[in-house]
C-alpha cells in the first residue's frame, strides 16, 4: 500500500532563498488538486519552529541556501 493514497492531500513546505524559484515551484504545484503548499520560506533560520507550526508531509529545501 503506498504511503500517499490518491485521495490524500500532500502538504508541502518550500524552502528556497530565490524568490523566483520558490514562486515557480508554487505555480507548478497549484495545478495539482491533491497538493497543497502550506509554507513557503526564503530562509531556514526558523525551520524547526516553521515545521512544528505547519506539519508538512514533505519538505522541499534548497540545500545550498545560506543559514
Amino acid at each position: 500500500m503506498p504511503y500517499f493514497s490518491p485521495m490524500k492531500t500532500i502538504k508541502i513546505a518550500l524552502y528556497d532563498d530565490d524568490d523566483f524559484v520558490r514562486q515557480a515551484m508554487q505555480l507548478v504545484f497549484e495545478d495539482h488538486s491533491n497538493i497543497e503548499i502550506i509554507g513557503s520560506y526564503g530562509h531556514a533560520g526558523n525551520v524547526l519552529d516553521d515545521l512544528k507550526d505547519c506539519c508538512p508531509d514533505l519538505v522541499m529545501m534548497d540545500i545550498m541556501m545560506p543559514g
